[in-house]
């Protein structure tokens, strides 16, 4: 398919990098001469022939099934000079696969992983493509400078560090695991074809000036660029910035809108239902999808976090840093912070720092002080461009009004919590709950409760459910005026029938009144007592749905309840959460949603609202959650999950994390340092993930309806 012209031009400048992932390469091992060194893992099955590892994993295997690989020998595998594992995969399966995942692991002492790597690859039904597994790799820098070490989550250029999430493999792996991870998926059959194991992107020696202190620092340019990057081109004036945006401006306005897409980004040419002027959930041909205001369907494909926030800290770092806008600069006050963070490298100031938003000082000098203006009309015009529908949440609120582009929020305002405001979870048994979720959507949301742009809420993200009993454990840990408190003692009673000596043997307690109940803080150690929390907690996540449903459904009747955005597939969860839900919201890092189902008997659209592959690289060393080995491989994943999603019949729409790149030397609030986004701190756009959205745009509801093609 032919990329748009306008995009051809926009990434004129990258193209190169594309046709990148062909790097010297080294064998690792044949597969046949490990006939000894291979266990199967889980349920699977696997042949050797003609050099080449045929690997089935049969329907309804449980979650890890496939191999691992050990050398016979006991000596690990070597991986000195190399930064990647890579083989050769191919699909044979009937359909599109789910993911194949990979990990690299570094035993310690104890036998137990110690540092592990992880990767993976989606495939289209008969598909070959290369499986990359990135490593972070020390290059033996001996710069003293204690930050380094323990203030970024990875370091750049390979120095060592000492936090784990920094550890390399150093020169050997112990294990590969190659298998099919079915937590939550049905079972279905996995059939792949693996060849020519082999290492990949050689480490180059370290420059021996990047061990001297005064060639070194100050390491991140007046940009936010990490100086001694070789990834890509840097920019190096206000009038360069000035000028790239002068150039896309014209590009963007001369750029026709795509005739068979609506206003709001549905299927111009497919059917017609009623028109109700919102968005509304609908199974059609067996298929979920949303229709929006005019009647069409609508599949999302968004990107969230679209805004320009992304602080770093200069506190303690200021030497890493060249010229600073002052302070107190009429045009760049606004980049300076003074924020507070939990890491651990600012117990020294009580939390506190001082912090500088890099992304926001481009956007200042490319549009001056009408920046907010200049990032939304360009913004606007990028997004379908880039074959973009969709704003996901955390994005900046102007935009979601000025755009004419459908999206979702996220609120997480303040709201009551247990233990006297100190718990872990609300209390949703409080009317100060509802009383405060009402007033954060009437708020700063209010514009958003009757925008037929608005699709709907998610209300919180990524709760941490715990075990069976969490929440309801910090209930009985909280002071005698909790609401929820008083609520779990009369359903106490009523459970026993208001038999104290009945319910003091069932939790071997020794109350003298149920009233005791309100100051007592010990948990029970009976199982009575764990099942009675356990049936409460459930109560605690069931009414919290309730109630966000309920008060949603007050402020904006018309929007759609999306939940909470819950990491990964927590079934307990979802059955609690369900009944109250338009549309179930996951955060699924994996390579692949194909296979994705719901717990039976559920039915229900599925958003996914969140997903990424990273880079690892000089510039930004932290490859994600999801990294890949090169740009080349990054467009490929990126495109088969997306692919995945519109072939899965429950999945409505995905959004992936996130719009910028974070700062090459942390985070604020704990360092992370992802090569995650769509475009870099100077607001240039990432060439590989545009180019392969903006080809999937144009493909969207025709690979929706009639299937994604087979092979490459």
């Amino acid at each position: 398919m032919k990329t748009l012209p306008s995009v051809s031009l926009l990434l004129l400048a990258f193209c190169t990098m594309l046709g990148a992932a062909e790097e010297a390469s080294k064998p690792l091992f044949h597969f046949a001469d490990m006939q000894t060194g291979i266990r199967k893992m889980g349920k699977s099955h696997y042949e050797i022939k003609d050099g080449k590892l045929r690997l089935e994993v049969p329907a309804g295997s449980p979650k890890w099934s496939g191999i691992l690989l050990k050398n016979p020998d006991g000596s690990g595998f070597s991986t000195k000079g190399y930064s990647a594992v890579a083989f050769d995969v191919r699909n044979l399966g009937d359909s599109f696969s789910g993911e194949l995942q990979v990990e690299l692991i570094c035993l310690g002492t104890n036998g137990k992983w110690r540092y592990r790597s992880k990767g993976g690859v989606a495939l289209r039904k008969g598909e070959s493509f290369p499986c990359r597994v990135p490593f972070y790799r020390d290059c033996g820098g001996t710069l003293k400078d204690p930050m380094l070490r323990t203030g970024i989550y990875k370091s750049p250029d390979g120095y060592p560090g000492a936090a784990e999430s920094q550890r390399s493999h150093q020169d050997r792996i112990d294990e590969i695991r190659i298998f099919v991870n079915s937590v939550g998926w049905p079972g279905v059959e996995h059939r792949f074809e693996l060849s020519d194991l082999r290492l990949e992107n050689p480490v180059p020696p370290l420059n021996p000036e990047l061990s001297d202190p005064a060639k070194f620092f100050p390491c991140i340019d007046t940009f936010g660029q990490y100086k001694h990057a070789k990834h890509r081109n840097l920019i190096h004036s206000d009038q360069e910035l000035r000028e790239s945006a002068r150039r896309e401006m014209q590009i963007l306005q001369n750029r026709k809108p795509n005739p068979e897409r609506t206003i709001y980004g549905g299927w111009a040419n497919g059917p017609d239902f009623p028109a109700t002027g919102h968005f509304y959930p609908l199974k059609y041909q067996g298929k979920w999808y949303l229709v929006d205001p005019t009647g069409k369907l609508f599949w999302g494909h968004g990107i969230q976090g679209i805004r320009w926030v992304d602080t770093t800290p200069i506190t303690r770092r200021e030497h890493w840093f060249e010229t600073l806008p002052p302070k107190d600069d009429p045009l760049y006050a606004p980049c300076w912070l003074t924020e507070r963070s939990g890491a651990a490298w600012y117990a020294k100031t009580g939390g506190k720092l001082t912090s500088f938003n890099y992304n926001l000082r481009n956007l200042i000098a490319k549009y001056g002080k009408e920046y907010p203006q200049g990032f939304i009309r360009t913004t606007a015009l990028r997004l379908p461009a880039w074959g973009i529908n969709l704003i996901g949440v955390n994005s900046y609120l102007p935009l979601t009004r000025d755009a004419k582009i459908p999206y979702i929020h996220n609120p997480a305002g303040k709201r009551v919590k247990l233990n006297n405001g100190k718990g872990v979870f609300f209390d949703v048994f409080d009317p100060g709950y509802a009383r405060d979720l009402k007033a954060e959507l009437t708020g700063r949301y209010g514009f958003t409760l009757n925008d037929p742009y608005c699709i709907g809420y998610c209300i919180d993200n990524e709760v941490k459910w715990g075990t069976t009993t969490r929440f309801a454990e910090d209930v009985v840990r909280s002071p005698a005026s909790q609401c929820a408190k008083k609520v779990f003692l009369e359903q106490l009673q009523k459970r026993y029938h208001n038999d104290l000596n009945t319910f003091n043997q069932a939790w071997g307690s020794d109350l003298k009144s149920w009233n005791d109940f309100l100051n007592r803080t010990a948990l029970p150690a009976t199982g009575r007592g764990k099942r009675d929390l356990a049936a409460f907690n459930d109560e605690i996540i069931r009414t919290y749905f309730k109630v966000n449903r309920e008060v949603l459904k007050e402020c904006a009747p018309h929007k759609l309840y999306l939940g909470s955005r819950m990491h990964d597939y927590p079934v307990r969860v979802m059955r609690l959460a369900a009944p109250y839900l338009d549309v179930i919201s996951l955060n699924l890092y994996r390579h692949s949603v194909a296979d994705l189902s719901l717990p039976k008997p559920l039915d229900k659209p599925v958003l996914v609202t969140e997903y990424h592959f990273g880079l690892m690289d000089g510039g930004i060393p932290a490859g994600g959650i999801q990294s890949c080995g090169s740009r080349a491989d990054r467009k490929h994943a990126y495109s088969r999950y997306v692919e995945s999603a519109l072939s899965n019949p429950y999945v409505i729409g995905v959004t992936y994390f996130q719009w910028l790149n974070q700062s090459a030397v942390g985070r604020y609030q704990d360092g992370e340092n992802f090569y995650c986004g769509f475009v870099d701190v100077t607001d240039r756009p990432e060439p590989e993930l545009v180019e392969a959205a903006t080809e999937l745009g144009q493909q969207l509801y025709r690979y929706r309806t009639g299937g994604v093609p087979a092979g490459n």
